[in-house]
């Protein structure tokens, strides 16, 4: 009796250290991945428009990327990517005169508000 408790003890020990270095593992390889995609996401946000329109709207972009969802984020890429008033908009980006309340030819406009307001407000 006693050696069946003390193998089974050895198969339960074997299997939770397992499981513990596979739990290690796959965190790291998710961190891994995790900051790879971020920074796709990153190279991909700044060569769009929407770039420019948030530094000037006075977004931080690394808060912006951390702070808004994935999904979001990248519908608001596809909207800036399909845009039809990309001549308003260099035009005003040009000018410097991109405020949030002045931004109504920006397809992203109500989003943009709401993340400039969020972010002016915690600081």
């Amino acid at each position: 009796m006693e050696t069946i408790s003390i193998i089974l003890l050895s198969i339960i020990a074997a299997l939770l250290i397992f499981t513990a270095i596979f739990m290690i593992y796959a965190i790291r390889i998710n961190i891994i991945k995790g900051g790879l995609f971020r920074q796709n996401l990153v190279n991909r946000v700044s060569n769009l428009r929407i770039h420019r329109m948030l530094r000037t709207l006075g977004i931080d972009i690394d808060r912006y990327l951390h702070q808004e969802s994935i999904l979001d984020i990248q519908e608001q890429m596809k909207i800036c990517s399909e845009c039809q008033n990309t001549d308003d908009c260099d035009r005003e980006l040009e000018r410097g005169t991109v405020h949030p309340n002045n931004i109504s030819y920006c397809n992203n406009e109500s989003d943009l508000k709401k993340i400039a307001q969020k972010q002016h407000r915690t600081g």
